[in-house]
């Protein structure tokens, strides 16, 4: 039997980079041709018995030869691997799911992918389930059948610092990453051509369970990209949802391409911060929930701390903004695209919608190339800042306004200001407030 890949350690990384790189230069060019081995269960659960493959032959330990094959009904002995081990993919076919591929507890083994990836294709409703330990041994796509789940609850690693691709041609299924207690999700890319994480074609993935469909996580976790290209793109109507847990990400975007955030991106629990986003493109960002937070931690990137939803000319896009519930916090913010000054967030859309809790002052309007917003729609549910030092500025000509507490600062504003009551606003110098705004104990009225 081929010698099981070794997983890479402080003292092995550079041997296993190397490794892995000459897989996938080899890998590219014949995964195409890679042999399914198909799984029989007819011994027992352990994946690298031969008696357990059709025709006992299991597959062979590398990141290119075979991929492994598990359909039709689901075994009573179901995969277990023993060993760390490498395999160019993984492939589950049952409509309705059902598989779970593990890893002994004891050895805590770890399976590295080739270029195959995973892939749920066909599956049309249930779960599989991977809780053994994976590694990204080559850039891979993982799919999910439309209307099924694959979750994946062990560690997730990456050897090579290449692409991972979530869902193609046609899976719109969902993916689940949600590590169970103890493990954690640990990606550093290392691409300057492409996106390292990108979430494509109208599929979903999910950062952690939300506790109904898939268990919820409190792991903490890391995606991060050292090349010139950021952590995450979401196109082609691509969606991110975020239930549980903590997602640390680098940039979002790239600088003056609006086409790697054309997707939407929901917040609805846990944590999820990011480091900056030049340009959202046409994408949707969506606070329903838990906190967003940008950290301006240090990134290489020049955009490190930014935040700009839209652009304008040749870019093009109309971002949206909603925040519903939950905690939006630009505290760290440094500034907004195509600016000199300090303002947390820049705004080239009218589709702007707030009504949640912001953690620092919020400069609405101007925006990256000139653009101008010309209207908001702020505090369908009541917004809230949560910093006794937040001011909340408008520089669009004129603004719809329900309603909005400060804990301090003022709200200030160059044009009028429109109640969404009958009512007409009153007005103070710049500042404008509707009858039904609060302001405790700020100044804006």
């Amino acid at each position: 039997m081929p010698t099981p890949a070794r997983p890479c350690t402080r003292w092995s990384l550079v041997i296993c980079h190397w490794s892995f790189h000459i897989g996938i230069a080899f890998g590219l060019a014949t995964s195409a041709s890679a042999a399914n081995r198909g799984w029989s269960g007819a011994t027992s659960s352990n994946f690298e018995l031969p008696a357990n493959w059709t025709g006992a032959a299991a597959p062979a330990s590398d990141l290119v030869t075979d991929i492994a094959v598990f359909s039709g009904n689901i075994t009573a002995n179901r995969p277990q691997l023993t060993a760390n081990r490498s395999l160019t993919g993984v492939s589950f076919t049952t409509p309705s799911g059902g598989w779970s591929l593990s890893g002994n507890s004891t050895a805590a083994p770890v399976l590295a992918l080739g270029a195959s990836g995973l892939s749920t294709a066909g599956q049309t409703s249930g779960n599989t389930t991977v809780s053994a330990h994976l590694a990204l041994g080559a850039a891979q796509t993982w799919s999910a059948g439309t209307g099924g789940t694959l979750l994946v609850t062990g560690n997730l690693t990456c050897a090579t610092g290449l692409p991972l691709t979530i869902n193609s041609a046609g899976n719109l299924g969902t993916v689940v990453l949600s590590p169970a207690a103890g493990n954690s999700v640990n990606l550093t890319g290392n691409s300057s051509s492409a996106m390292f994480l990108q979430v494509r074609t109208g599929g979903l993935l999910a950062l952690g369970g939300d506790g109904v469909s898939a268990p919820a996580t409190s792991s903490v976790n890391t995606v991060s990209n050292n090349g010139t290209y950021g952590s995450l793109a979401i196109t082609g109507n691509g969606s991110v949802r975020v239930n549980s847990g903590t997602w640390n990400f680098g940039d979002f975007g790239r600088n003056g391409s609006a086409d790697f955030f054309s997707g939407s991106l929901d917040a609805r629990g846990g944590v999820l911060s990011f480091n900056g986003a030049r340009y959202l493109g046409a994408g949707n960002l969506t606070v329903n929930g838990g906190t967003v937070r940008v950290t301006n931690s240090g990134s290489v990137y020049s955009n490190g701390g930014k935040f700009g939803l839209g652009s304008s000319g040749p870019i093009g896009g109309n971002a949206t903004l909603t925040l519903n519930a939950g905690l939006l916090d630009l505290a760290q913010a440094n500034g907004s695209v195509g600016s000199g000054n300090s303002l947390g967030i820049a705004v080239n859309t009218r589709a702007l919608q707030l009504g949640g809790v912001f953690q620092n002052g919020l400069t609405l309007g101007g925006g990256t190339n000139g653009g101008t917003a010309t209207s908001f729609n702020i505090g369908h549910a009541g917004l809230t800042s949560a910093n006794s030092g937040a001011n909340l500025t408008f520089t669009a000509v004129s603004n719809v306004l329900a309603s909005y507490t400060l804990a301090g600062g003022t709200f200030l504003s160059p044009g009028p200001v429109m109640a969404t009551t009958p009512a007409s606003p009153g007005t103070k110098g710049s500042t404008a407030s509707p009858p039904n705004v609060v302001v405790n104990p700020g100044t804006g009225n």
